[in-house]
């Protein structure tokens, strides 16, 4: 008889370090699978946004690194950014990603709803992959609704009823409140 084990991954569609995470813990559950552990694995995604000022449309993904990122060290600034990125590339390219700093970076809500809309047809898992590849490989903007769309159409959701969805308010209130719920926590 197996296990259940239930995990929930607080996450931001737009956070590298999600990624990489969420990659090396599938080659974990793949080596638990292969060990025949009697363990029968559970995964949810729980909205978090990195950064909550950002617009929907939109800002170079690689000048709000630098703006967020550069500052702690202004004598280094980019250099300190430069380093950053290529340990990303370095640990990403390790779990199979290609990351791009091309595109913009935008305010996550709307993800975060299409990944609940997905959790409720059992595609949650398949969409927030896509969804880092298209931010962080395809250098799309997760804001957009299109993208998203796109996203879902690609993991066997009706685009039709997602772009219903995504225009209107629902769900945006429940998300906000797990958001605002991990930030009290302290995550």
């Amino acid at each position: 008889m197996s296990r259940k084990v239930n995990i929930e991954i607080v996450s931001d569609t737009i956070c590298p370090w999600c990624f990489i995470g969420y990659r090396r813990l599938q080659s974990a559950l793949q080596i638990a699978k292969q060990c025949s552990l009697p363990l029968d694995f559970s995964i949810k995604f729980k909205p978090f946004e990195l950064d909550s000022t950002l617009p929907k449309e939109g800002v170079n993904k690689l000048e709000r690194y630098e703006s967020k990122f550069g500052k702690y060290e202004s004598k280094f600034g980019k250099e300190q950014v430069d380093v950053m990125l290529k340990h990303m590339a370095k640990v990403g390219e390790s779990v199979g990603i290609n990351f791009s700093c091309n595109g913009l970076i935008a305010n996550t809500a709307d993800s975060h709803r299409l990944l609940e809309f997905a959790l409720q047809k059992n595609k949650q898992l398949e969409l927030v992959e896509e969804l880092f590849k298209a931010h962080f490989e395809r250098s799309k903007n997760v804001a957009d609704i299109n993208v998203l769309a796109d996203a879902a159409q690609r993991v066997g959701l009706d685009c039709d009823e997602v772009i219903e969805y995504l225009e209107s308010q629902y769900e945006l209130h429940e998300v906000r409140e797990q958001i605002e719920g991990a930030y009290r926590r302290r995550i």
